[in-house]
């Protein structure tokens, strides 16, 4: 996933959504202060199949280019812990002065 300051909207957003009918919860969590995530934690059932997760870039900490990775830590009952790493891309592009 790339993100960048001119887009228009602000944010991306994940979708988490079961593959089965089993009810899981899910952690979210990334290894950079800039990022947010919201909210950063979810249950999954057949009442609610679906959540997105919202993801914000805090431009005022980032310079250039930085890299994350976003862990999606799902647990079900019965299952091992699943990992779903997403890997981020924030690219702070400065449009020149002269412009």
């Amino acid at each position: 996933m790339t993100m960048d300051p001119f887009i228009p909207f602000g944010n991306r957003f994940i979708d988490v959504g079961a593959g089965g009918p089993a009810s899981f919860t899910f952690v979210a969590s990334s290894n950079a202060s800039w990022l947010k995530l919201s909210p950063p934690k979810g249950a999954i059932d057949p009442n609610n199949p679906e959540q997105r997760v919202f993801v914000t870039v805090d431009w005022s900490q980032i310079s250039r280019i930085e890299y994350a990775t976003i862990s999606f830590n799902a647990t079900a009952t019965g299952q091992p812990l699943l990992i779903v790493p997403v890997n981020l891309i924030a690219n702070k592009t400065v449009i020149p002065a002269d412009f």
